[in-house]
């Protein structure tokens, strides 16, 4: 819990000088960031994502964290492309093109995926009175 905490306060910010520190009080530069945070903390804290999704965080957990991770880092680099490569300054959402909006988009979505298709929604036993009735073969006629 104390490593997530860390990495959840350290990380952005490393990954923020990553970018070579843009501005953010460009509002393009501030959604870019925000929505690869937002990502950086569903990797972080995919346990509790799991247990918000009711998913099976037991058998799914290695793949639900292994495509996350591959989403993360689709992410990354297209921000990073968007940002340092496209446009050194956002200034606005509708500067980065729309393709590198779609693989954050399409990144986000594997993020919740599997939480979302591992739901366990067990229907509970009927009550009693509404059971059907079986003959026991072993007791008396």
């Amino acid at each position: 819990m104390g490593a997530r905490l860390i990495a959840s306060l350290v990380l952005p910010a490393i990954i923020w000088l990553l970018y070579g520190a843009p501005d953010l009080a460009l509002s393009g530069n501030r959604a870019l960031m925000a929505v690869i945070v937002l990502h950086l903390f569903a990797v972080i804290w995919l346990r509790p994502l799991f247990r918000l999704f009711r998913g099976d965080d037991f058998t799914y957990g290695m793949l639900g964290l292994s495509l996350n991770l591959v989403s993360f880092a689709v992410t990354l680099v297209a921000g990073f492309v968007g940002m340092r490569l496209i446009h050194k300054q956002l200034a606005s959402v509708h500067d980065l093109p729309a393709i590198i909006w779609g693989m954050i988009g399409l990144g986000l979505a594997m993020t919740a995926a599997i939480p979302v298709l591992t739901m366990r929604s067990v229907s509970p036993l009927p009550k009693a009175s509404g059971r059907r009735e079986y003959e026991d073969p072993t007791g008396p006629n």
